[in-house]
């Protein structure tokens, strides 16, 4: 009897949650996939489909339950690239349907804390930590609880010793709320308190001496890799769609914001790890690397250990199977991850070069094969 009524509640649960997760996937295709790919459009004059091309995205959608009603992201990403691939990953499909598929999403807000990479990913390099707070507790550089006065103390020796450190909002994402302190001074140790006593989320970091490679696209900030992995079919794949994302004069963080606006430039890599010769914003605009740069190096230094690096962290993330990787070469020619993610790894500028999954497309869709799979995962904007 008792297992009847847990059967029954759960059902009960899971009809609550299915619910709830409809309404907020209905909320960001309404509000933000519709907003962001109008958006696009407007600093491009990009020609309308043509019947041939929706015909043949609807016929190839519809072979996995999805009604694409909405073309704006289909037209956007053929006029830009001139690839005409049904197989675009669109905003609102990407994060209405596949990553809550892909992904653990009621595990996700734990995983992403910045101040826990470390314990999750014990045998990975993260930038050593100095101090971090954690729901307003405080830690130090080894994870041992440390009181308030303990921790002021470890910002004033950092003063002492002259480091320059990072700070940022452990919770946050896109580069916002990062700052680099110069710790010349106790007044400087003083400074950085004051913003961090007064948050319950924040870590501070060592300065990663980055690669050479890195340095010759923007010396203030660390620029890095964004590589995307998959797991599927019992192993952990590297995405085809990895890019070298870099910061601009002045900037610390390779993303950055102008009157709330994000800027992200970015360049394709290849497989083997070598820069492709083109340079794209958010928005498409495309520029050739040799106009922007002086370029000495176009390999990617330590490539190979890079992707070992990430299958590995891979690996030991059982609860989600797609992740976006942040990874920067240091002056040693070590690999260091800055930050993993896994709520909803950036899709749009991946596709510069490609559909998002490109040759596991099919793979990954192949769930929605499934009616059952489909009555869970489908809102019901998007059904048939």
């Amino acid at each position: 009897m008792l297992a009847k009524m847990k059967t029954a509640v759960k059902k009960v649960l899971d009809r609550m949650v299915l619910a709830y997760q409809k309404r907020e996937k209905k909320r960001f295709f309404e509000i933000k996939a519709e907003r962001s790919y109008r958006a696009y459009l407007a600093k491009h004059s990009v020609p309308e489909l043509s019947q041939n091309d929706k015909d043949e995205i609807v016929a190839y959608w519809k072979q996995y339950g999805i009604t694409v009603k909405n073309f704006k992201g289909f037209q956007w990403y053929y006029g830009v690239t001139g690839m005409h691939d049904p197989r675009f990953i669109s905003h609102d499909i990407y994060a209405d349907i596949l990553v809550h598929y892909l992904n653990k999403m009621n595990y996700v807000e734990a995983y992403r804390d910045k101040a826990f990479f470390n314990r999750f990913l014990p045998d990975i390099r993260f930038p050593a930590t100095i101090l971090k707070t954690v729901g307003g507790r405080f830690y130090g550089p080894d994870d041992r609880f440390v009181s308030a006065d303990e921790a002021k103390q470890i910002l004033k020796k950092c003063s002492s010793e002259g480091r320059d450190v990072i700070a940022k909002n452990s919770s946050s994402g896109g580069g916002k709320q990062v700052k680099k302190w110069a710790l010349a001074s106790e007044a400087d140790a003083d400074k950085i308190w004051d913003q961090i006593s007064n948050s319950k989320n924040w870590v501070v970091q060592e300065v990663i001496q980055q690669h050479p490679f890195f340095a010759q696209f923007n010396e203030s900030s660390v620029n890095i890799l964004r590589i995307n992995t998959l797991y599927l079919n019992g192993k952990v794949v590297i995405l085809d769609n990895t890019l070298l994302r870099y910061g601009q004069p002045g900037r610390h963080t390779d993303i950055y914001y102008v009157r709330g606006e994000k800027i992200a430039n970015v360049i394709g890599i290849t497989k083997d790890g070598r820069l492709m010769d083109k340079s794209v914003d958010d928005y498409a605009f495309w520029k050739d690397c040799n106009e922007l740069f002086d370029l000495s190096m176009t390999q990617v230094p330590a490539w190979e250990e890079v992707k070992k690096t990430v299958i590995k962290g891979a690996e030991q993330l059982p609860y989600f199977n797609l992740i976006g990787w942040d990874v920067t070469v240091d002056a040693d020619s070590n690999p260091v991850v800055l930050e993993y993610n896994v709520f909803r790894p950036a899709c749009a500028n991946a596709q510069f070069f490609g559909p998002f999954f490109g040759e596991y497309t099919e793979e990954v869709l192949s769930f929605l094969k499934d009616k059952e799979n489909q009555k869970k995962y489908i809102p019901d904007f998007y059904a048939q």
